[in-house]
C-alpha cells in the first residue's frame, strides 16, 4: 500500500517537473547560487536510499519542493524512482 502511494507521489512530482521543462526561469546573481545550492541538496537527499526509507515526510517534501523550483536537473533523479 505505501510503495503504491509512493509511486504515485513520485509519478505526480516528474510530471509537473517535466511539465515545466519549456518554462525557463530568469534569476539574479545571488538568487541563482542559492537556488543552486538548494537544489543540489535536494538532490542528494533523492539519491541517498537510506534517507527515503528514514525520513519519507522529508523525501516528499523534497519531491514537492523540486516540482515547485522547476527542477530540471532532478528530471533524471525522479524518473529512476518511478522506474526502480
Amino acid at each position: 500500500m505505501i510503495g503504491r502511494v509512493w509511486l504515485y507521489v513520485v509519478a505526480a512530482m516528474t510530471i509537473v517537473s517535466l511539465g515545466s521543462v519549456v518554462e525557463i526561469m530568469a534569476r539574479d546573481g545571488s538568487g541563482s547560487s542559492r537556488y543552486q545550492d538548494e537544489e543540489q541538496r535536494s538532490i542528494a537527499f533523492l539519491r541517498d536510499r537510506q534517507a527515503q526509507s528514514s525520513d519519507p515526510i522529508g523525501f516528499v517534501r523534497v519531491i514537492e519542493r523540486l516540482g515547485e523550483m522547476r527542477s530540471v536537473a532532478a528530471i533524471d533523479d525522479l524518473i529512476n524512482l518511478i522506474t526502480f
